[in-house]
């Protein structure tokens, strides 16, 4: 009955992942010695866009309505997340071997997982712990050795670091990090690009990026047949748009701007000569970042039709591109 409830609540979160863009990270680590830094690196992947799931959180990440144990539900909802993220202090934690679990910690167990399910996994370590396993690694007596950060009770934490260092299929590395505000800029760093991708569908969707519309407006010059000719570039997204650059295919022109702020628009004024008819196609490329220096590449066909009764004017979107920081295109799956 209990290994039956396991997979029938395996499979619904699974299911759940798998109906959504996911942007699901486990937080694991010791969660008394932690608490302050564990709220603080919630809020800040948060504010990331991304959903932090932690078995301590009120928020609605971590679901814990599993109908079993503490440990079997974090493992269920480890399972649900596209990354996890190890933090390590200063204490261990007890093994969970009487409780059914092998000789393990909990926070040792999520890692063991993580790394069986294939799941990408960040590890930070405090400075002070990490000077202590050098002692430890150093010590020929490493029952009755005393610790500068740790207790003695919690140096199996050292079997962490050292299942982590060891050269394999694995990623070994280990970033060091002082106190909460260095782990946070860490996790933003190593977390980047990642997050660039899962949050921008959701930032498409919820109008959050810059959206170029483009419009002519023409106005006939003193009966003549010359027409002038205003192209519009209304920024109608709900954030800014940096760097802008807005180059013609045909003439190579170039004109860019600083910033284009929710509402404004970017506008060139041109001037046709009806004389003859003119039936022209030309393409406009229009580069710019967001607020979170995310860069897009749009291609527009600019029409022209016009001749002695008038001009009609029109654009097509051509394509949209999304570059994240590594110069990589993004695509939705």
């Amino acid at each position: 009955m209990f290994d039956w409830l396991r997979k029938v609540n395996l499979r619904k979160y699974l299911f759940m992942k798998n109906q959504r863009n996911s942007n699901r990270v486990f937080v694991s680590s010791t969660i008394y010695d932690l608490f302050d830094i564990r709220a603080e690196v919630e809020n800040m992947l948060r504010d990331s866009g991304l959903s932090p799931v932690m078995s301590d959180s009120r928020n609605d990440g971590f679901d814990s309505t599993i109908q079993t144990n503490s440990i079997d539900t974090c493992l269920i909802n480890l399972k649900t997340c596209d990354i996890a993220i190890l933090i390590l202090s200063q204490r261990y934690g007890p093994s969970l071997k009487n409780h059914g679990f092998s000789d393990h910690s909990a926070t040792h167990l999520e890692y063991i997982e993580a790394k069986k399910l294939g799941i990408p996994i960040y590890v930070y370590a405090r400075d002070r712990l990490l000077a202590d396993h050098a002692v430890w690694k150093r010590s020929t007596d490493k029952i009755s050795i005393n610790y500068g950060w740790i207790d003695r009770k919690d140096n199996r934490i050292f079997e962490i670091i050292e299942e982590r260092s060891k050269l394999s299929n694995h990623p070994n590395w280990i970033s060091t990090y002082t106190d909460s505000v260095d782990l946070k800029n860490q996790i933003k760093r190593d977390l980047k690009t990642w997050t660039d991708s899962v949050t921008f569908w959701k930032d498409l969707e919820d109008n959050k990026v810059p959206i170029f519309f483009p419009s002519h407006k023409c106005e006939q010059i003193n009966n003549s047949t010359q027409w002038k000719m205003k192209q519009v570039m209304k920024n109608c997204g709900l954030v800014a748009a940096t760097d802008v650059v807005i180059k013609i295919g045909s003439t190579k022109q170039e004109d860019m701007e600083i910033m284009i702020p929710s509402g404004e628009a970017i506008t060139r004024i041109a001037l046709v000569d009806l004389s003859i008819p003119v039936n022209h196609t030309d393409e406009i490329y229009l580069e710019y970042k967001d607020l979170k220096d995310r860069n897009y590449i749009d291609t527009y066909l600019c029409s022209i039709v016009g001749g002695p009764n008038g001009i009609r004017t029109g654009y097509r979107l051509k394509n949209r591109k999304y570059i994240d920081s590594n110069g990589n295109e993004r695509v939705r799956n």
